[in-house]
């Protein structure tokens, strides 16, 4: 499950949250599914797909490069 969390009163945060849904939508329309088994698998498949896209907000970088990156910073 990918989680959104959202600062009230902050337009720009309805903004990011608009372009998850639409790529979202995107992603999922692109594929077909006929069970609850398969729209699972394809769903685990967009997260990791999405996780692995650069994404403008963390400056060209994908989540998960951006997560390893945090990793690898020693703690303060």
């Amino acid at each position: 499950m990918v989680t959104n969390l959202q600062i009230p009163h902050k337009p720009f945060t309805n903004g990011i949250a608009e372009l998850f849904v639409q790529r979202l939508e995107e992603m999922l329309t692109e594929r077909k599914w006929i069970n609850e088994e398969e729209s699972k698998k394809i769903l685990n498949e967009i997260i990791e797909e999405y996780n692995d896209a650069p994404h403008q907000g963390l400056d060209g970088l994908s989540p998960n490069e951006y997560e390893r990156r945090l990793m690898c910073q020693p703690s303060a």
